[in-house]
């Protein structure tokens, strides 16, 4: 019918293994930030680097860190005609372009890598890599206020890994990312460099998502939202600090040191009971506080207010309980549970704990007491 619009045109299909890059700029307190961004057409793993100036050598050092990240060969690039990436056009056929090749086209030749350019004046042929621009600045910068670039760098990181790891997306037809690049390994095992089940995660690879991907993978643990937001904090410290990628144990080890009971820590359950009816439990316990076995009682709701009663009358934290979650570990007699709190202490900070335990009300007090421990 005369006037009816045409019909979309979709995208062609490539393998995984086509990166769309851009350059996006934003400010903190601190002043100016330039975010390297770059996008797989086909999985829409994103990655992203963070620098303080912009040009040829940043450029490529991004790219040599993007062919580090992603565990499959990389044999596409798309890119703006900046001079980050390409000469002036005013150059492209003089003798600059002829016996000069540019930094960043050095490097895709090296690694076996086809550069191709927009359209000038034809700057939507970028728009993932763009929309992707405008998602980080949504999340982050238009909705926040940064005090320090550091304080961004680690928001940014925490929102990236969740995209790539926890993000379902209709495109992929539910899966995330990662997910996506994990079923592609079995069907073009080739394009790979390395299985993308073993890679580890490093300090520009370890966001929330990154870690609660890893957590469920490795220990079958089902954190929180907010909660990962809190550990991948703690994860990025851990690696710079060491300076080096972390595998699952170092994870797991920091999860430990962080968020589960330690015979060192100030409350230490001995042992408990519970009594009434419901919407009015009473909790009975010994808890050993500063090393000495105590006797403990608190009465609330149910069993986490009776705990929480019982620190008070001791004159120890004053929590407010903020979320409680609670899963299964596996399945059949060997079936642990897990239990988290998040907490908000009598200052305004957030605290997180948590307890495994084959018994979930016992895994319940010992999240509770972990937060209180946190809230010292």
């Amino acid at each position: 019918m005369e006037g009816d619009k045409p019909a979309k045109r979709k995208f062609k299909a490539y393998p995984i293994g086509y990166f769309h890059i851009d350059i996006a700029e934003i400010r903190t307190a601190e002043g100016k930030l330039y975010l390297y961004v770059a996008v797989d057409r086909t999985s829409k793993f994103a990655f992203v680097q963070v620098a303080r100036k912009t040009g040829r050598s940043s450029a490529s050092a991004f790219l040599m860190a993007l062919i580090d990240a992603v565990p499959y060969t990389i044999h596409t690039v798309l890119t703006d005609n900046g001079i980050q990436f390409t000469f002036p056009p005013r150059y492209a056929d003089g003798p600059t372009a002829r016996y000069v090749t540019h930094m960043f086209d050095r490097q895709c030749q090296e690694n076996g890598i086809e550069h191709r350019l927009t359209k000038i004046k034809h700057p939507w042929t970028n728009g993932q890599v763009e929309r992707m621009n405008r998602t980080i600045k949504e999340a982050t910068v238009k909705r926040y206020h940064y005090d320090s670039h550091k304080q961004f760098e680690q928001h940014l990181s925490a929102f990236v890994g969740a995209y790539n790891f926890a993000r379902r997306l209709k495109t992929l037809r539910g899966l995330t990312p990662w997910e996506f690049i994990c079923k592609s390994w079995t069907a073009e095992p080739q394009r790979f460099r390395i299985n993308p089940h073993h890679q580890s995660l490093g300090p520009n690879k370890s966001g929330k998502g990154g870690v609660a991907w890893v957590m469920e993978q490795d220990r079958g643990l089902k954190l929180p939202k907010r909660m990962q937001a809190d550990f991948s904090i703690h994860v990025q410290k851990l690696a710079d600090d060491i300076g080096r990628e972390l595998d699952a144990a170092d994870i797991w080890q920091c999860f430990e040191s962080c968020y589960l009971p330690r015979p060192t820590d100030r409350y230490v359950l001995v042992d408990y009971e519970e009594h009434g009816p419901v919407g009015q439990r009473l909790f009975v316990g010994r808890v050993a506080i500063d090393g000495e076995a105590r006797s403990l009682s608190g009465r609330g709701n149910g069993l986490i207010s009776g705990v929480v009663a019982a620190l008070e009358e001791t004159g120890g934290s004053v929590l407010d309980v903020v979320d409680y979650q609670e899963h299964a570990i596996g399945r059949g007699a060997n079936a642990q549970a897990a239990a988290y709190v998040e907490c908000r202490t009598i200052d305004g900070r957030t605290v997180f704990g948590a307890g495994i335990d084959p018994d979930v009300a016992t895994a319940s007090v010992q999240a509770l007491l972990s937060a209180a421990n946190n809230a010292r």
